[in-house]
């Protein structure tokens, strides 16, 4: 799977009184997750800088072989704050379509069009190098177009072109109109989110496996919203702050050891497919919710960390760019380095440049065109 879905909502921006920072530490540790799932997948490509399967696989094997699974992460992290942030807004009619639209447009498409022109330029010095583009070969004129509409994942294209892990940006795009939808006509209602989630399974099973898991998780992290809001006391007491550490730390142990090298040849597609389950509905709710018990405990610790939050769109729609271009200029200069250093240097390099790209590009962008059009 080429491609990490993104959550592309921004808790410092929109609700900055009320930013939940071990969230955004949490959405920026499954940015660079990505990064190194994609490291290793990468390999047996031209584009490849890494060098076999990737340092340090012993400790990493998780990431290196299901950082895939980090889409449901986000999809789950996104449906959590949007129906935190915009549900009751909605309903109220004090957010209304257009607003709602400028807010996530605004802060998704200028780094968006930004990347897709990079990539552009970068996929022509490759195919003018090597008769060939790097990775995604479908960069003609009809994809870009699809690119530059935000329809590049809802079926539309043959396969993944340009800048390809942005294809989960326009499904959260078109989550984000099933979620006004939603939101508008029955607000934070459990029972319509419960036949969602469902309709999700049945979609990504039998039909678009993206648009299926999207929709899936994103509600799951609804029904997670929904169960903080009522419940949100006992899960920051003390004993809701072991408890939800105790099962997201089994969780995760537990898929630590289910998805063991030595345990895979042992492990039928059932068995696979239900783990992989285990993810969406164990793993990934059982976090956030780890995450929301102990954001007041921890908050000295998860400010240091949620800068991470901050640039994690860049994170994602960087690291494909700068992996390709770094790549390239290797292969002209002729260069060889340990892989290690490679590694560590292209993720140094990624955070510098999704830095900037929020202080001085994202930033600066996203403030003017909503004082412009709002």
């Amino acid at each position: 799977m080429p491609g990490v879905g993104t959550v592309l909502e921004e808790l410092s921006v929109d609700a900055a009184p009320g930013r939940l920072f071990l969230l955004d530490a949490l959405r920026g540790l499954a940015a660079l997750t990505v990064v190194l799932f994609h490291w290793s997948s990468y390999q047996a490509t031209p584009v490849g800088i890494g060098g076999g399967d990737g340092p340090w696989r012993g400790v990493l094997y998780l990431v290196y072989d299901h950082g895939h699974v980090a889409v449901d992460l986000f999809f789950a992290l996104s449906g959590f704050v949007f129906f935190h942030l915009y549900a009751r807004r909605i309903a109220s009619g004090s957010t209304d379509l257009r607003s709602f639209a400028i807010l996530r447009l605004s802060r998704l498409y200028p780094l968006h069009f930004a990347t897709l022109l990079a990539v552009l330029l970068i996929q022509c010095g490759w195919f003018h190098l090597s008769g060939a583009h790097a990775i995604y070969e479908n960069n003609d004129v009809r994809h870009f177009v699809l690119n530059l509409l935000f329809l590049n994942g809802t079926g539309l294209q043959t396969g993944y072109s340009f800048n390809g892990p942005a294809w989960s940006v326009s499904v959260e795009i078109l989550l984000y109109g099933v979620f006004f939808a939603y939101a508008w006509c029955l607000h934070r209602r459990l029972i319509g989110m419960i036949l969602l989630v469902v309709l999700g399974r049945c979609v990504s099973t039998w039909g678009d496996a993206a648009i299926g898991t999207g929709l899936e998780c994103f509600f799951v992290g609804g029904i997670v919203s929904v169960l903080y809001t009522a419940h949100g006391a006992s899960i920051t007491s003390q004993a809701g702050r072991m408890v939800s550490l105790l099962a997201a730390g089994l969780s995760w142990a537990a898929c630590a050891v289910c998805f063991h090298p030595a345990m895979m040849p042992h492990l039928s597609s059932w068995h696979y497919d239900a783990l992989n389950l285990w993810f969406v509905y164990a793993v990934f709710p059982a976090s956030i919710v780890c995450a929301l018990a102990w954001e007041e405990t921890a908050k000295r610790c998860a400010r240091r960390l949620a800068w991470l939050g901050d640039i994690s769109y860049g994170i994602y729609l960087w690291h494909f760019p700068l992996q390709a271009a770094l790549a390239l200029g290797l292969a002209i200069a002729g260069t060889s380095l340990p892989a290690e250093c490679r590694l560590l240097g292209y993720v140094v390099l990624l955070l510098v440049l999704a830095s900037l790209s929020y202080r001085f590009f994202e930033r600066p962008v996203q403030t003017y065109l909503r004082r412009r059009l709002l």
